[in-house]
């Protein structure tokens, strides 16, 4: 099979489980490019993961194009964006389209799924942690970065999972940093040792930097942005200057969001509610749906406004139309930050700072991915809720669940896939038989 057409199907795939936010597809990736395929190595991984950290827009779109890139180039790149935003995308909008027949049904049940598939998802990232520390060539130094940025980052999501276990539910507000403020700090902080300590090289095959493949770099983000500006056009065609104008707002947005999906919840309310949906709709229907679908959230609330913006003031097939464009637009504008930041990181990636600053930002981003599954078993308790089970049990549930599969997923040799459904099949059955 040609190697552009499996990475596609590797970020189809990759599209199709992505719940629990950017972060938790880190390790997905990882683990699908990485260990499984092998098209990346891990040095060239960690570029790509520092790089979708640090710059706005989608992360796993920009893992898809930095990915797509480094396989086959620049087309490569962008239908990787656009790919692995699109099994999501199209479950969001057919769910949206069809509200008023499928109702919250249809959500309650996509949702019971994704209990079970974040679990194996969780599992994925205690064994990247693990990874990660095992192979660190300062291994108590990678624990403790790991932990120190945990504990900035995830106390309150850590304490009220601690407190549901034993049965009490607390509210903690303690200080904490987002991932975008812990990744920046963590860059200086570096720098600043550096420059302190003067440290030993680390025995890292050092990087030559070639000057064709940064050109070939700028000329894709240019690409990536050339696409973004003719979906603004297409968009301006069918719906008027109200299409255009939704669309250019979705350009700017991507550029405004930094922090994942969640993030970017805030950031649409106040580019597009009120102009171009309704509070209500936006809110009932539009965040409920994607939160509950996989692949990432950017893209799917840009082309769930755009679809809504369209069948309200123009037609059913305008509607198709510009959530199409807001996913083309949402995942252009994302790889054409991540594509000229990367020709800059590559002009620079042989220097030592560069080549320290891979060996120490891993750890932080285990420290965030700590947090983020905190945050996913909370999100899985919510669910529970829905479904008419207590929050104890439902984290007790969650833990088993884990330890079941991490237990299960060490011994057995099976692709992840049957994993992911059999796990996701468990939650609908037990929370559906719950729920009556």
């Amino acid at each position: 099979m040609n190697a552009a057409v499996r990475h596609l199907l590797s970020m189809m795939k990759l599209g199709s489980i992505g719940f629990g936010g950017g972060s938790a597809m880190i390790p997905v990736f990882e683990k699908e490019l990485v260990q499984d395929r092998g098209v990346l190595d891990d040095e060239t991984f960690v570029r790509h993961t520092v790089i979708a950290n640090v710059t706005p827009g989608g992360l796993p779109t920009k893992l898809a194009a930095l990915s797509g890139f480094h396989v086959g180039g620049t087309r490569t790149a962008v239908l990787s964006s656009i790919v692995a935003g699109l099994p999501g995308t199209i479950l969001a909008v057919g769910i949206v389209a069809f509200f008023g027949v499928l109702g919250p049904d249809a959500i309650r049940w996509v949702e019971y799924a994704a209990v079970g598939i974040s679990a194996f998802i969780i599992v994925l990232l205690v064994e990247y942690i693990a990874k990660v520390w095992r192979t660190a060539p300062a291994r108590r130094l990678a624990v403790g970065i790991t932990l120190v940025t945990f504990v900035v980052s995830g106390l309150n999501p850590f304490v009220r999972v601690v407190g549901l276990l034993l049965g009490q539910e607390w509210a903690p507000a303690l200080p904490a940093m987002n991932a975008i403020q812990v990744i920046l700090v963590s860059l200086v902080l570096i720098a600043v040792v550096m420059m302190v300590r003067r440290p030993t090289p680390l025995p890292l095959v050092p990087v030559l930097t070639d000057p064709l493949r940064v050109r070939r770099y700028v000329i894709a983000g240019g690409v990536f942005a050339g696409l973004a500006v003719a979906a603004i056009g297409v968009s301006a065609l069918v719906a008027g200057s109200g299409g255009g104008r939704l669309m250019a707002l979705v350009a700017l947005s991507m550029l405004a969001t930094f922090g994942g999906g969640p993030a970017y919840i805030a950031v649409a309310d106040g580019f597009f509610v009120g102009s171009f949906v309704s509070a209500d709709v936006f809110y009932a229907q539009l965040v409920p749906v994607g939160n509950a679908t996989p692949g990432p959230l950017i893209t799917k609330l840009a082309a769930q406004v755009g679809f809504s913006y369209g069948l309200e003031n123009v037609s059913p097939a305008a509607g198709v139309v510009l959530a199409l464009c807001g996913l083309v637009v949402a995942a252009t504008v994302s790889g054409a930050v991540a594509m000229v930041v990367m020709a800059g990181y590559e002009r620079i990636a042989g220097r030592g700072y560069m080549r320290r600053l891979q060996a120490y930002v891993v750890p932080v981003i285990c420290g965030l991915l700590i947090t983020t599954a905190f945050s996913m078993t909370l999100a899985a308790v919510a669910i529970g809720g829905r479904a008419d089970v207590g929050p104890t049990p439902m984290v007790w549930g969650m833990a088993v669940l884990v330890a079941l599969l991490l237990a299960v997923h060490a011994r057995v040799k099976v692709p992840d896939v049957v994993f992911i459904l059999l796990a996701g099949a468990l939650t609908v059955v037990v929370l559906g038989f719950v729920a009556g």
